[in-house]
């Protein structure tokens, strides 16, 4: 696995249910459960230059949730329903207290009070004071969502990850949601790394894309490059599939079969068992990720090295 996310950059990390997408995103922060999940020998996530994958619980305690933000899919399982809003992105604040090594405040202290009302305001939300009183059942799931945002920002995190923060929003508080993190991105300046199946989706958000199929990245390229011209036949195949307005006569195409058993993956490319430009090498060689064009890469026996 090769991805990387540069300063002020948006990268859409795309891919079909079980690719592998949300694991991806957990192992930046260290959340997947070891054991079962393991890290390999060799293995390197590095945040500013520093390997996070060699950092002891308490020192990644310390980048979890300020340095590296996260976002989760669905906001009622991922706000705590005892807590109020203020309560709950009160602590982001207290731990990036700790992080730089400023005082820490108490939640119910002005400055922390105040610094909460500020991020609630920095995700466009009306009446911030009502809302820092209320607990999450009190919210609409666009106004969870946008507290979800708050409270990930106001650690003022370096990168952001949103584990596909839109999926159980209707289309117009999603498109909404949408601008106001391209607009957040600007503002606080920090990076985001977007997960999420939904290439219009990434269409709207992202400044670079990589599209993965079971655990690996295959096709990376700049989000126009990628649309105007799909290099990796699954990357075709999923926009072949996607409808269009502007060719209402347009064939809807089917990738054929599933994501293939992670535990027991198909030897060589694993995409060859559902791929309709198969060759004799695609069953025994897997394709190293390589550059085949500037800022273009492709694991595809098709661009030989």
């Amino acid at each position: 696995m090769d991805l990387a996310v540069g300063e002020n950059e948006v990268v859409g990390l795309v891919g079909e249910s079980g690719c592998g997408k949300t694991v991806l995103g957990l192992s930046i922060l260290g959340l997947n459960p070891m054991p079962p999940a393991q890290l390999l020998e060799g293995s390197r996530i590095l945040f500013k230059g520093r390997n996070i994958a060699d950092l002891a619980q308490n020192e990644l305690t310390l980048i979890r949730g300020t340095g590296v933000s996260m976002i989760f899919q669905e906001p009622m399982t991922s706000l705590n329903p005892v807590f109020t809003v203020a309560d709950q992105i009160g602590e982001s604040i207290k731990l990036r207290l700790r992080r730089e090594g400023g005082k820490e405040f108490g939640p119910s202290s002005p400055a922390t009070k105040e610094e909460v009302l500020d991020a609630l305001r920095l995700v466009r939300i009306p009446d911030p004071e009502r809302v820092a009183n209320r607990h999450p059942h009190e919210l609409s799931g666009g106004m969870k969502q946008r507290v979800m945002i708050a409270m990930a920002l106001a650690a003022k995190p370096s990168l952001l990850v949103a584990d596909e923060p839109t999926t159980a929003l209707d289309v117009t508080i999603q498109s909404q949601i949408l601008r106001l993190m391209r607009t957040l991105m600007r503002e606080v300046k920090t990076s985001i790394l977007f997960i999420t199946h939904d290439l219009g989706v990434i269409a709207e958000i992202a400044d670079r894309v990589a599209v993965m199929y079971a655990g690996k990245i295959v096709e990376e390229a700049k989000v126009h490059d990628l649309f105007r011209e799909p290099l990796h036949p699954y990357t075709r195949g999923l926009l072949a599939s996607l409808p269009s307005i502007s060719e209402l006569d347009k064939e809807i195409e089917q990738l054929p079969g599933s994501v293939p058993d992670a535990l027991n993956p198909p030897s060589g490319c694993s995409f060859h068992p559902r791929c309709r430009y198969v060759m004799s090498q695609c069953s025994t060689t897997v394709p190293r990720l390589i550059e085949v064009k500037p800022a273009r890469r492709v694991a595809c026996h098709l661009y030989p090295e």
